[in-house]
């Protein structure tokens, strides 16, 4: 008898047990969830404004190395040094604002904007880097075609001495005739170009830029 109620005892007791630990699962479990949720999204937010951060830096990063080639390019007119040099300043000065923003955002939406926010209001590899690159280029051939130019005006005034007196220059009018139309048509083709690409303005429209 004593046995068998013993056994009953135990038995009770291991029947309640198992309620028991239901419910303090059930208690416990949401809140080690929970907090198991909170650190994967505290981990992905982290993550996720390393990697915009990382981003910016490769842009100011550019944008140096640009500032850089600016200061190297000796035939840039001053017109254009001073649009892209104020191109640089304040693209970097809104840049390393919105790093700082990055830094203080408590969303990946948030961090998620910002990115968008760092490309479109930009675009630093699409626009910036050619404007900069493209107008130096520019403003060195038509520095070439004015050199080319006081040539020709030296050759002209030669030629026309020569004839003065009396010697024969061939087919030296004619040379120079269509020297003076090549030169020409070069500065139609160069010049006012930079000024159009510079007018571009960022924004969304990547395949429009």
């Amino acid at each position: 008898v004593t046995g068998s109620m013993k056994t009953r005892r135990a038995t009770t007791a291991a029947l309640l047990a198992v309620p028991m630990a239901l419910l303090i699962g059930a208690a416990v479990g949401p809140a080690l969830a929970d907090d198991t949720s909170d650190n994967a999204s505290r981990d992905g937010l982290a993550v996720a404004k390393a990697r915009v951060t990382h981003r910016i830096d490769m842009r100011l990063n550019t944008l140096g190395r640009l500032d850089g080639l600016l200061a190297k390019a000796e035939r840039l007119g001053d017109e254009h040094r001073d649009a892209l040099s104020t191109l640089i300043d304040e693209d970097t000065a809104g840049l390393t604002e919105l790093r700082t923003k990055v830094a203080g955002e408590t969303t990946r939406e948030a961090v998620r904007a910002d990115a968008q926010s760092m490309v479109e209001d930009y675009r630093i590899y699409l626009l910036v880097r050619p404007k900069v690159r493209l107008t130096v280029v520019a403003d060195r051939e038509l520095a070439a075609i004015d050199r080319l130019t006081d040539i020709h005006a030296k050759l002209t005034d030669a030629v026309a001495a020569a004839e003065e007196a009396g010697q024969d220059t061939g087919n030296a009018d004619e040379l120079l005739d269509a020297m003076r139309a090549q030169l020409d048509a070069a500065t139609a083709a160069v010049q006012g170009q930079t000024d159009q690409l510079l007018a571009i303005e960022p924004g969304p429209d990547g395949p429009g830029i």
